[in-house]
């Protein structure tokens, strides 16, 4: 495994004490400290009552246990703490620590399952303490089936080396995207030791390479499309046919969040990003004008059997029937989908949490993107 390129946490520490007892066979340091935290995820202080106890067996190499707790605020602007146990050891001049952290943050809780690194170096005052998380390496092949008259493309990405059964979310691209857009997800994943398979839609972007037209492609048919697409991960040999997750985004969202019910407990999750449940209230008015073929929607033509198949129940009901875990994620300024679609959503699910992404819009600033798919890869991994 590899460290990634930036840290997750800086922590400029601040020494104000130090406690030491010389024995015979080694040396012990306690150094009282606190100091400030920053990062995109987190920005705050050091309670007091910080301690790094330093040994030093003599002709040994020395180590190190710090322990101590932040208080601040998170990436949604939430007032949270976290706690960091910081065990380390010199090796070749460097000292390196294995941090291990505990967080009442909800955009956070995810900190707690990956595996961290931290670095040590001296700075003015004290010393500079960079967590960063340990990556897999991936690989991603495409990979392509057919079910009568249509061909579904698809990518799976996955850590190299990967052995035995794994479990494997199943991702759906929005309105007129594909899964060359969403790449950074299933490779974000996929570096975290999470599997999955993402497709295209048949006739759901312009630049998909699934068969099928633009002016053919409905939220009916896209459903049909991902039932496909679970029937043949299911026979994947490699996967864990009792941990298969779905993920959608925006468009690709609400069909998961329709279709998923069929498939009950055979499915161990949801994760709906920004999920437009807002399409019954934007193009049921349109069922009334038999004179609409075809209409240009965000640079993407559709036809008659889009406007036809809007759902005409209640969609909240429905989606809520599929009762495991479901977490959604939404911008707080979205203009495409208002974020009450998803307050609405959450609140008619038996087991949903909410995550809202301040400032954000349809699409995530890298840091969010980092939490989403941090978040899934700390689900999917417990199981």
């Amino acid at each position: 495994m590899k460290r990634n390129d930036f840290p997750i946490l800086t922590i400029h520490v601040v020494i104000h004490e130090c406690m030491e007892v010389q024995g015979e066979t080694e040396s012990v340091c306690m150094l009282c400290f606190d100091g400030t935290a920053e990062s995109p995820y987190f920005t705050g202080k050091i309670l007091s009552g910080g301690v790094d106890t330093q040994k030093n067996p003599k002709g040994k190499q020395g180590h190190l246990s710090a322990r101590y707790m932040l208080e601040g605020q998170d990436l949604t602007g939430a007032a949270c703490r976290i706690f960091i146990e910081n065990n380390g050891a010199r090796t070749d001049g460097e000292m390196v620590t294995t941090p291990r952290i505990v967080t009442d943050s909800k955009a956070l809780s995810w900190l707690e399952d990956v595996e961290l690194e931290g670095t040590i170096t001296d700075e003015e005052g004290g010393v500079r303490i960079d967590i960063y998380e340990k990556l897999s390496e991936i690989e991603r092949e495409p990979f392509s089936f057919s079910k009568g008259e249509k061909t579904i493309y698809g990518e799976i990405c996955k850590p190299v080396h990967a052995e035995g059964k794994m479990p494997i979310v199943i991702i759906s691209h929005g309105y007129n995207s594909c899964c060359e857009h969403m790449r950074h997800i299933p490779e974000k994943l996929a570096k975290r030791g999470i599997a999955s398979y993402c497709y295209d839609f048949c006739g759901g972007g312009t630049n998909t390479k699934s068969t099928g037209k633009t002016t053919e492609m409905s939220i009916c048919t896209e459903q049909d499309d991902l039932r496909d697409v679970l029937e043949q991960v299911k026979q994947m040999p490699w996967v864990d046919t009792v941990k298969i997750y779905l993920m959608g985004e925006s468009q690709g969202g609400f069909v998961t969040g329709l279709t998923a019910p069929e498939f009950g407990a055979s499915i161990q999750g949801l994760f709906l990003i920004y999920p437009a449940f807002c399409i019954p209230d934007h193009w049921l008015d349109k069922k009334k004008d038999p004179t609409i073929t075809e209409i240009t929607v965000m640079d993407m033509t559709i036809g008659r059997r889009f406007i036809e198949d809007v759902p005409e129940y209640d969609v909240f009901a429905h989606a809520a029937n599929y009762e495991g875990e479901v977490y959604i994620f939404h911008g707080e300024k979205d203009p495409v989908v208002n974020v009450q679609y998803s307050q609405r959503l959450v609140s008619s699910y038996k087991n949903a949490t909410l995550l809202v992404c301040p400032n954000q819009e349809h699409w995530f600033e890298e840091k969010y993107w980092v939490a989403v798919t941090g978040k899934v890869a700390s689900v999917v991994g417990k199981k």
